[in-house]
């Protein structure tokens, strides 16, 4: 309460914006021969996957036609000074699964769910993804060509916390405006709630 409404809606807190800085469309997948890092090849950009590429390299090893990533969405990827970065959410729905299937899902922490509204499971993952954006190369990769492309977004996300001049002229007059209709405030607030019947 001793910050009071005004003081709370002038000072604010600090904003973002995403703001698109191209978009590209996946056409294959491969890893490094030197440290078997997970590559993405895009028609414009290579993208080096440093942090949860082991995670999402067992798609290699499944059928295509079952996986769906983003509820096959557009994925955007979050560039920064760092890299870029992006959550993942990875499903694989085969009619059946073979035990090998099974085992390798199971080690790389997908985790079976069955339908609620029909017979059958499916494995699903939240895959972190961090890494490196470099332009368009596929030397030293052993790559193959995903059979459909798939589209992403990269953007960047910029924050304002900087002050603004404004909020030095009007934080305190808010001050002084709380500090004045405080007991009014109190009173307002220690009202009881009405009860409908």
């Amino acid at each position: 309460m001793l910050s009071g409404c005004a003081t709370a809606w002038v000072a604010g807190g600090t904003t973002s914006s995403d703001r698109l800085v191209y978009e590209d469309t996946i056409v294959a997948m491969g890893e490094t021969k030197k440290n078997k890092n997970l590559v993405l090849l895009g028609e414009k950009k290579t993208y080096l996957i440093t942090y949860g590429g082991e995670r999402l390299s067992v798609l290699a090893n499944l059928d295509p036609e079952k996986i769906t990533i983003d509820n096959d969405k557009v994925i955007t990827l979050v560039l920064t000074k760092e890299g870029f970065s992006t959550e993942l959410s990875v499903k694989y729905s085969p009619e059946a699964y073979s035990e090998q299937e099974n085992k390798l899902l199971t080690s790389k922490e997908y985790y079976k769910k069955a339908y609620p509204d029909r017979p059958g499971s499916f494995y699903t993952a939240s895959v972190s993804i961090r890494g490196q954006v470099f332009d368009k190369s596929d030397k030293d990769l052993a790559a193959y060509k995903l059979r459909q492309g798939r589209k992403i977004r990269v953007e960047s996300v910029t924050s304002d916390a900087s002050p603004r001049p404004d909020k030095f002229v009007t934080v305190p007059m808010a001050i002084a405006f709380d500090v004045v209709t405080s007991p009014l405030q109190l009173f307002i607030f220690s009202l009881p709630q009405s009860s409908s019947e």
